[in-house]
């Protein structure tokens, strides 16, 4: 009896063009099942990222808790708050080891002859972005004011329960401030209750005089939960600020962040802020080497901002920001931008 002829054929899938032609048509197929909405965003963020009132949709494992600067402390709070928000230095993010860089800043503040005081010049033309909590609904310009009133809102014991140690002992005077908001108890007026380590020189220029001659003293001005607020946006929106964040970041909400719930997956939106106004920019060296490198290294996180990472530049810990910018600025991971 003759043995039956045995045909051997390829074991290996989408051996044939016509297996991979259908594939690819089957993809294309399932991408367009998505809803109008979210096409139109995702496309326009593609074609055009600076266009004002463009939304960008960003997916996280859990929903954020509060984003409100001084009393966030999840990661998912975080990656909302560092689009909203600005903080008066930052870190350059292809340095290593890690180097302040001025964000709110037009340079690094200048130490003065006595060892303890600091010079910072502000940014002229930063505006917080539009918002029903200021006159007219259109966000005003970034003052020296601002700044005092967010560094005394971190050292009000009503306010700030948690993460008053970053700062603590630093600034001359600001430990006692803290002490007095204790005894006089919420809502007090921060305008009548001077700081002698916070002078005050005109709109755009300060000085900090610090308890010491500290190398560390400028570090806690680069960690997000000391960005800059508007009085106006607590004097309107009160214990619901923690809803309604306004800030001087690249995105704001404008009453149109959502949080919703999309199989145990959390979808915010974030629309780009007005053009026509000076935004605070983002640290890089701008040249095409270094906007290579921030390719290769998008996504491996930006340094933590407390001391002892500070002072012995150690790894990046797990939880850290996770939405790197690049030298123009652009934001990248987590759908934000590309």
């Amino acid at each position: 009896m003759k043995a039956p002829k045995i045909t051997r054929r390829s074991c290996r899938p989408f051996a044939r063009p016509a297996v991979w032609a259908a594939a690819i048509l089957a993809l294309a197929a399932i991408g367009g099942c998505g809803d109008e909405v979210g096409e139109q965003a995702v496309s326009t963020s593609i074609d055009n990222p600076s266009a004002p009132g463009t939304v960008f949709y960003g997916l996280r494992s859990s929903a954020h808790k509060n984003l409100d600067p001084i009393k966030q402390f999840d990661q998912a709070s975080s990656e909302i708050l560092m689009n909203v928000y600005d903080t008066l230095l930052s870190y350059h993010y292809l340095k290593r080891p890690y180097e302040l860089v001025p964000l709110l800043l037009e340079e690094m503040p200048q130490k003065q002859p006595d060892g303890v005081t600091y010079s910072f010049t502000l940014k002229k033309g930063v505006h917080f972005s539009d918002d029903a909590c200021f006159e007219g609904g259109k966000g005003r310009e970034l003052t020296v004011d601002d700044v005092f009133y967010s560094i005394k809102r971190f050292a009000d014991a009503n306010e700030n329960v948690k993460s008053y140690p970053l700062l603590a002992g630093f600034v001359l005077g600001l430990d006692e401030f803290r002490e007095q908001t204790r005894e006089l108890g919420k809502g007090i007026d921060y305008a009548a209750h001077d700081v002698a380590g916070l002078i005050r020189i005109d709109d755009y220029r300060f000085q900090i005089r610090f308890t010491g001659d500290n190398p560390l003293a400028l570090y806690p001005f680069a960690a997000q939960i000391m960005s800059i607020v508007p009085k106006e946006g607590l004097d309107h929106y009160g214990e619901d600020f923690a809803n309604h964040p306004v800030g001087t970041g690249p995105l704001h909400d404008q009453g149109v962040l959502a949080a919703r719930h999309h199989r145990a997956r959390e979808e915010s939106e974030l629309p780009r802020s007005l053009p026509g106004r000076r935004r605070a920019g983002r640290p890089g060296d701008g040249s095409p080497s270094g906007c290579r490198r921030a390719a290769a290294v998008r996504g491996r996180g930006s340094p933590a901002p407390d001391r002892r990472a500070a002072a012995r530049h150690a790894a990046v810990p797990q939880g850290a920001d996770r939405l790197a910018r690049d030298g123009q600025g652009q934001l990248h991971q987590n759908g934000f931008s590309r």
